[in-house]
């Protein structure tokens, strides 16, 4: 039999929902287009509405993580510093209960056009993580964990450089960690921002910044790449490599170890270098 709630019916749906792929990498894109088909919600407690307007009624609040099934845009709209569409959400799904609506509405801000799904504090139980902007040059990382006391985790972030703002999973043996790059520049010339952040499940669950790097090439000549050796979820080996093409291929590899101390990588070897001229 069919519910009538606020002017939208809603019925429990046949349809089982297509859960979306995870990725390993996570890239935000400011004009990213939403196409037909199901998404994970990446906002906590977002409004449904009975029409494609903020003034629309609010059917329901959902969590998230959360899945919807969604139109194309029907509806362009700017709404504070986001300029985003409309969709028709014919779907969704909460606790594994899916609903059928005939006339439901999502922005499409709380659509997560990808996320990471893994294990981050090695509970066995998977979390899943979002990326967004929250303001202009303000992004915030998201950790859905459904086997903690507090099932949302946020972080935000003010990068110098916002050309490009991702998130990878690093997934190894008892490390699984979190890299958020943000950058500018093109092809061989770039610089990057690195930040590693850890997810600690405990009395002080958050996400930590444990570790920053920068990486840098002009391209044509000097470059400088930082690569992480994990050894365990608290001793890393951190190398830099420096290269100047343009001084007989001057090679410059440092190596040294990083053990976590308080939430933060912290050097606990002195360092090493190898100076060497590779070929021509």
């Amino acid at each position: 039999m069919w519910t009538e709630l606020l002017g939208c019916f809603i019925t429990p749906s046949p349809l089982d929902p297509v859960l979306p792929k995870s990725t390993d990498i996570c890239t935000l894109e400011e004009n990213h287009q939403i196409t037909k088909g199901w998404y994970k919600i990446q906002g906590h407690m977002v409004n449904i509405r009975n029409s494609p307007t903020l003034n629309g009624t609010v059917l329901k609040e959902i969590p998230i993580a959360s899945l919807a099934n969604v139109s194309e845009c029907i509806k362009a709209e700017t709404i504070g510093h986001k300029t985003g569409c409309w969709h028709q959400v014919t779907d969704i799904t909460v606790d594994n209960i899916t609903t059928h609506y005939e006339d439901a509405y999502i922005f499409s801000s709380a659509i997560a056009p990808c996320f990471l799904h893994a294990d981050f504090d090695l509970d066995g139980v998977y979390e899943e993580v979002f990326l967004s902007s929250i303001k202009p040059d303000t992004y915030q990382v998201r950790l859905w964990d459904p086997n903690a006391k507090k099932s949302v985790v946020t972080t935000e972030y003010e990068p110098e450089l916002t050309k490009y703002i991702r998130i990878t999973a690093i997934i190894q043996d008892n490390v699984n960690m979190l890299k958020l790059t943000s950058g500018s520049g093109e092809g061989c010339a770039y610089i990057n921002e690195n930040e590693y952040l850890m997810y600690i499940n405990t009395d002080t669950q958050n996400l930590y910044r444990v570790l920053s790097t920068t990486d840098f090439s002009n391209g044509a000549r000097y470059s400088s790449h930082h690569s992480i050796k994990w050894l365990n979820r608290e001793h890393i080996l951190l190398q830099v490599e420096d290269r100047d093409d343009k001084a007989k291929n001057s090679h410059i590899l440092s190596t040294q170890h990083y053990c976590l101390k308080e939430f933060k990588f912290e050097p606990c070897s002195e360092k090493i270098e190898i100076n060497t001229v590779l070929p021509e």
